[in-house]
């Protein structure tokens, strides 16, 4: 009669299964362990578990499977008890198979990712061998791998990212890696790389964001969307006989750019707030008829001039004046406070702006080796080329100003 082990894990990490289910159907996801962590209490014989453990999720061992197979790497067993205590011998993430279990330095998942089985948060790498489904998250400070198919889910890696199975992201899927990404395919997805971004058939109707190369290999091609590469970019085929609208930028650092929109955007927030706020300090000056005075270029005084007001005419004044004063004294250090935001947001802009205006890199280029087709749009630096007619094994790059011509051009070979 095989042996049984009665799991110490939290209940969330566990699954009841049948006598004769897999181990990962009893631990579907993996747990992360810290060294000594106890996992599970071994019974050799199952009509002797106590009632300590009725309770307990508990897995037969398979027939003739002796328990030092299913504890694999990592895992100590104790040997001076009655029953066998299973612990983690070191830090990392317990990671269930069919019929064995293994402490492991990779969050290893042997099945699909859904709603059902959760997020995935963690500072391990991360393997998954099925299917990430709609809605789910995953991020790593290390490398994911997801070796089937990825719906419209978020994956955030500081590492790499490889989607074997491809993307396809329904619109709101996206890959986000602090290094390179491999993609078999994409399609209506956003696809985010620090370094190069390889994909391996098709970039279709997506939006990549590429700190090194964008690499489109073996005949792949780019049909819709839009492509940022700072060190440019190779595709088989861009656009289609279609004529439909590809985009593609070489030579600028996407996330500079980013950065800089993002920046732009923060100080437009910050300066409509103000606007906000002064119109509501107006009112209340207005309202309590010269006792208060707003001076935006002094709102230290103004803030002082409510204070007074309150001390000075604090008997006279009727429940709503004072309301009105405390209105306007809280507006004016919220508008100190706003003010000091603008000031720190557009220092940002404009240091972003400096960096921008040496962002360009002329080297890049644009290398296209099956045709490039009409419809497709080019951008480099200050030049930008819409494609009117097919080009065959074309390659694009920037022709800086000169002669009569005020900005640069895009030239083709």
């Amino acid at each position: 009669m095989p042996g049984v082990i009665a799991f110490l894990l939290p209940s969330q990490f566990l699954r009841k299964v049948p006598g004769d289910g897999s181990l990962v159907g009893a631990i579907p996801m993996p747990v992360v362990m810290k060294t000594g962590q106890p996992i599970g209490v071994y019974f050799a014989d199952p009509g002797q578990v106590t009632d300590q453990f009725a309770g307990a999720v508990k897995w037969n061992l398979p027939k003739a499977a002796e328990l030092k197979v299913v504890c694999g790497a990592g895992i100590a067993v104790s040997t001076c008890d009655a029953n066998p205590v299973l612990s983690a011998e070191k830090d990392g993430a317990l990671v269930a198979s069919e019929s064995s279990l293994k402490i492991s330095d990779v969050f290893e998942v042997h099945g699909d990712l859904d709603k059902r089985t959760g997020n995935i948060e963690t500072g391990l790498p991360v393997l998954i061998h099925g299917v990430v489904s709609h809605g789910v998250t995953i991020s790593s400070k290390g490398d994911v791998e997801i070796r089937g198919l990825v719906e419209d889910s978020v994956i955030k890696a500081d590492g790499n990212i490889t989607a074997k199975g491809g993307v396809a992201g329904g619109g709101s899927g996206r890959l986000s890696a602090g290094k390179d990404v491999y993609c078999q395919f994409a399609q209506n997805a956003t696809i985010e790389g620090g370094g190069n971004v390889t994909i391996g058939s098709y970039l279709m109707n997506s939006t990549v964001l590429c700190g090194k190369k964008l690499l489109l290999r073996d005949g792949a091609f780019m049909v819709g969307g839009k492509a940022i590469a700072f060190e440019g970019m190779e595709a088989a085929r861009i656009g289609s006989e279609a004529a439909v609208a590809s985009e593609i930028e070489v030579g600028k650092n996407p996330f500079l750019k980013v950065q800089f929109e993002n920046a732009a955007k923060n100080l437009e927030k910050v300066e409509r707030e103000l606007a906000v706020l002064r119109t509501a300090a107006q009112h209340c000056e207005f309202e309590l008829s010269g006792l208060v005075h707003l001076d935006e270029q002094d709102l230290v005084t103004s803030l002082f001039s409510a204070a007074e007001a309150v001390k000075r005419e604090g008997q006279n004044l009727d429940e709503e004046k004072i309301i009105l004063c405390e209105k306007f004294g809280g507006g004016i250090m919220d508008m100190m406070q706003k003010n000091e935001d603008y000031k720190i947001e557009k220092i940002t802009l404009e240091g972003l702006g400096k960096s921008g205006s040496n962002n360009f890199l002329a080297t890049a280029r644009l290398v296209v080796t099956g045709v490039a087709h009409p419809g497709a749009l080019i951008r480099m630096g200050d030049a930008m080329l819409k494609l009117d007619r097919e080009y065959d094994q074309a390659e694009f790059w920037y022709k800086p100003a000169g002669g009569d011509r005020k900005v640069g051009e895009i030239a083709v070979k």
